[in-house]
């Protein structure tokens, strides 16, 4: 019987020993995790500028694109109405033309 409770008792603290080993593992799992976690936040937050910066270039080269788009429109809409507006000025010229060798 005594041996059979020296047993037990064994293997209740070798039981112990598992379990204590367990939590410091997996305290040092956890600690290294915020470990990591920290370093990539750190991480993140210094090439926080270089993709604000990244952000700018690609905003500032679609809004020069849109610029340009804009300017190209305007400049066809000018030829536009400087051809409609040759072209009037030609109808109106005729028109008063004959109108007046009409009267005479």
């Amino acid at each position: 019987m005594e041996n059979i409770i020296k047993q037990l008792l064994d293997a209740e603290v070798r039981a112990e020993t598992l379990v204590n080993n367990a939590k410091a593992e997996r305290k040092l799992m956890v600690d290294q995790a915020l470990a990591d976690i920290q370093q990539e936040e750190q991480q993140f937050e210094a090439r926080l500028p270089e993709l604000h910066a990244d952000f700018l270039s690609k905003a500032q080269n679609r809004a020069e694109q849109s610029i340009g788009e804009l300017q190209r429109r305007y400049q066809e809409r000018t030829q536009q109405l400087s051809a409609l507006a040759k072209q009037h000025e030609a109808e109106s010229l005729e028109t008063a033309l004959r109108l007046l060798t009409a009267t005479h």
